[in-house]
């Protein structure tokens, strides 16, 4: 499973959950598996050390995605490249 499809699952599961009685087996249950699948998304989001590279040298330059907290690690080497390249020509034009 991919990400997307985790986190499908999760909110398909989150509202089983809700429209089950509380402190009943099956609420139990789901909130069990619901904890599962996000451990695994946990798991899946671990970044590899070229994409952590890149993501420190585009918070460096641009401060306010590191505020806004934006998840930089879902794009690939290659588009967080053209990004700091895009950065780096506003730069030289305002400056």
């Amino acid at each position: 499973m991919d990400i997307k499809e985790i986190k499908k699952e999760i909110k398909r599961l989150r509202r089983l959950k809700l429209a089950c009685r509380s402190r009943s087996p099956e609420r139990i249950a789901l909130h069990r598996q619901i904890k599962a699948l996000k451990e695994q998304l946990k798991g899946i989001s671990i970044i590899d050390k070229d994409k952590e590279k890149l993501i420190q040298e585009i918070y460096r330059l641009d401060p306010l995605i590191k505020k806004m907290e934006m998840n930089l690690s879902q794009y690939s080497i290659k588009e967080l490249q053209k990004h700091i390249e895009c950065i780096k020509r506003k730069r030289g034009l305002d400056n």
